[in-house]
């Protein structure tokens, strides 16, 4: 009979604002957790910026707006002449309507209660001076846009920068936003 040797596997991970102690009796498993890590770590990467605050606060962020050279270069600049930031992202029910005659069905924003949900996104931010505010949703373009009209409305000072996306997620819109400017610490 074969003698299998027990292994031990002990590595630290060091990154900006992430430190893990990975401990094991069961090497492989360990290797490939951290392969897991490492490559999910590699997916939030920030373009050469150095400054750790912002790459810390940046991998909130969905991939559409990191992935987007022109978002990004805006939250460059807000974040360079605001003092600070908030990101805040909610979700919507959407309404299904059935087309029985064409045999399909489309997706509006549910009414009910989209005030309410708007308050909880731009809670704490009246006073910002810039806004991206992402959109991400199968509802129609005019929906979206009537989503970034009323936030417009709840922070009236702010320069609103709107991206949508078209994706369906699991029958929701998505609103992510990043607010920048002066804020109280408690908000």
């Amino acid at each position: 009979m074969k003698q299998i040797r027990k292994g031990k596997l002990e590595a630290q991970i060091d990154f900006p604002n992430l430190r893990l102690n990975i401990n094991t009796t069961e090497p492989t498993k360990g290797l490939r957790e951290i392969t897991r890590i490492l490559h999910s770590l590699r997916h939030i990467e920030l373009r050469d910026w150095a400054d750790e605050e912002i790459s810390w606060r940046l991998g909130w962020l969905s991939d559409e707006i990191r992935n987007n050279n022109e978002c990004m270069a805006f939250i460059k600049s807000a974040m360079e002449v605001e003092e600070g930031s908030r990101h805040r992202k909610i979700s919507l029910v959407n309404k299904k309507i059935v087309d029985l005659e064409k045999k399909q069905y489309t997706s509006t924003i549910e009414k009910q209660g989209l005030q309410k949900k708007l308050s909880q996104l731009t809670v704490g931010t009246e006073k910002a001076n810039y806004g991206l505010v992402h959109v991400a949703s199968s509802v129609a373009e005019e929906d979206k846009n009537i989503l970034i009209e009323q936030i417009r409305k709840q922070v009236p000072h702010a320069q609103i920068k709107a991206v949508f996306t078209n994706k369906e997620l699991l029958g929701k819109t998505v609103i992510e936003a990043v607010f920048f400017g002066s804020f109280p610490e408690e908000y």
